[in-house]
């Protein structure tokens, strides 16, 4: 079978990396830190609810913000969010030492699958692009992670100043590729801000679906970066998006 893609762009959080030793245990650590017995199970537990409200908040027109500074904003709202679904009355500090913990570059890892699956994905042929909502400091991340000479470019929302799921993201990265949207597959963790917004352009999407939440409700659907270079060498129909809300929007 000749070819279909070319390029696979991927987003980055949830899909390539995710804190280290996870984002509930970070959490849970800042609070122990500052006196409030919290445990990652009940961060865990707590984090259905700040979900829903920032999904209100974005039917309202609220957001992720684009620069540095509006994106230091949101996430400080977040956490401040986190400590009131978790009972804890603390409006400054711990919210901010809790985003302060997220902008170091050690607190995040590569999923085991990540850099195997990038390695075969290059083997195979493919050329790689990053499309992720992230800060402007999201190179250096990937440098120091060692990854970062793996990609072709990275169209990084921080910079471009263009968030998913405003479909313009993608067209940059096809910008960037010179490629048309035929040639491109796009693989994320958000039906809302990767699956959607890509197909919008012509892109080819896969979900990847770490926690199996989707399944029988999205298809092409994976549920580990491993499957992703098989699938693509699979690839003769573009899958079909799904019409059901995206359950978990905070993937970057």
């Amino acid at each position: 079978m000749a070819r279909r893609f070319t390029w696979v762009f991927l987003d980055v959080g949830t899909t390539l990396v995710d804190p280290h030793p996870s984002f509930h245990e970070v959490v849970a650590r800042i609070c122990r830190a500052h006196g409030h017995a919290i445990s990652a199970e009940d961060a865990e537990a707590a984090e259905p609810g700040v979900w829903a409200e920032l999904r209100g908040r974005e039917q309202r027109g609220e957001r992720y913000g684009l620069s540095r500074e509006e994106a230091n904003r949101f996430w400080h709202d977040v956490y401040h969010i986190f400590l009131r679904e978790l009972g804890i009355d603390e409006p400054g500090e711990v919210p901010f030492r809790i985003a302060q913990e997220f902008l170091k570059l050690e607190t995040w890892a590569l999923y085991p699958d990540a850099l195997p699956t990038l390695h075969e994905l290059e083997r195979r042929g493919y050329r790689l692009g990053v499309v992720s909502n992230w800060e402007d400091w999201l190179e250096e991340l990937l440098i120091s992670l060692e990854v970062a000479h793996l990609f072709q470019f990275a169209v990084v929302s921080g910079v471009e100043l263009v968030a998913k799921p405003d479909p313009g993201i993608y067209r940059r990265a096809l910008e960037l590729a010179r490629a048309n949207p035929s040639d491109v597959v796009h693989v994320g963790d958000s039906v809302d801000n990767d699956v959607r917004p890509a197909a919008e352009v012509g892109i080819t999407a896969v979900l990847l679906d770490r926690r199996d939440r989707w399944a029988g409700r999205h298809e092409p659907r994976i549920v580990s970066l491993s499957q992703l270079p098989d699938l693509l060498d699979r690839f003769q129909d573009r899958g079909s998006t799904s019409q059901v809300g995206d359950p978990d929007p905070h993937g970057r």
